[in-house]
């Protein structure tokens, strides 16, 4: 009875997406990679787009592309292939996106754009191309923010920065879309993914709490088959936020534990 009602969870969580014709971008590694395992058996027709498209597994229906999204000539180009491999776009998933574990003790407005190009203008920009492609089709955009965008830590200054961005531009356009768009803003949190060996290298420390990319995904698609506009992929992370919100001090008291992890990392110790 347990296995039927799983199984039965699942069918229904991405039976939606059956035969739509879906745009991902960062889908070489951890949620957009995942989002393609999910969803590739229920054979929607999927534009997989990445720097690395080697990494993307040759799945009947999945189409790698190459193209830098933190440039709108990059963007256009995702834009252009994938209306002629596939005549329209159902469901874009802006999921591309990256981070830094840093101290910032020198300007350069090239590090700051940089983050900014890839994690808030490419995600506006390709918002604004489906409302003007789709007309009156009706669309999902989905927008992976972070759980940073609603709380802050040290070490994550300016990626923190680009998610809060991303938070205030999708709350404040759900006021604007046309009423055959469906935005949703997706709030991981930390995942067992690549991004934090990227952000600063394996001994790099985790925040709390860390989630397994296969559960998180599956709440992602359960979320969007229900058309909601925020998604939150661990469960908890609402009462976190609204706990910090009303006590501000246990935010302050994690952060005080995150700053120590973080000036121990930036001295050199591991442990």
């Amino acid at each position: 009875m347990l296995l039927y009602l799983s199984l039965s969870f699942s069918y229904k969580t991405i039976m939606d997406f059956q035969n739509k014709k879906i745009v991902i971008t960062g889908a070489t590694s951890g949620i957009g990679l995942e989002i393609i395992r999910q969803l590739q058996p229920f054979h929607p027709e999927i534009i997989a787009v990445g720097r690395a498209i080697e990494k993307i597994p040759a799945l009947p229906g999945v189409y790698p592309f190459a193209a830098d999204i933190s440039t709108q000539e990059g963007v256009d180009s995702v834009f252009d292939f994938a209306l002629e491999k596939l005549g329209n776009i159902d469901v874009f998933i802006a999921n591309a996106g990256f981070g830094y574990y840093e101290k910032i003790e020198s300007p350069c407005w090239e590090h700051a754009e940089q983050i900014f190009s890839t994690n808030v203008f490419s995600p506006i920009y390709g918002l604004e191309k489906m409302v003007e492609i789709c007309k009156d089709r009706k669309f999902t955009y989905a927008i992976t923010a972070s759980g940073l965008g609603r709380v802050y830590m040290p070490g994550y200054v300016l990626y923190c920065s680009t998610k809060h961005a991303l938070h205030g531009f999708a709350s404040s356009k759900q006021y604007e879309l046309p009423a055959n768009a469906h935005l949703c803003t997706i709030y991981p949190v930390a995942m067992e993914t690549e991004f934090f060996n990227r952000a600063g290298g394996e001994k790099m420390p985790r925040p709390f709490p860390v989630q397994k990319v296969t559960p998180a995904v599956r709440n992602i698609l359960k979320d969007l088959r229900k058309e909601k506009q925020r998604s939150y992929p661990y469960r908890l992370l609402p009462f976190i936020i609204w706990l910090s919100s009303v006590f501000p001090f246990l935010l302050k008291i994690n952060n005080g534990i995150e700053k120590k992890k973080f000036n121990r990392f930036m001295a050199g110790e591991t442990h």
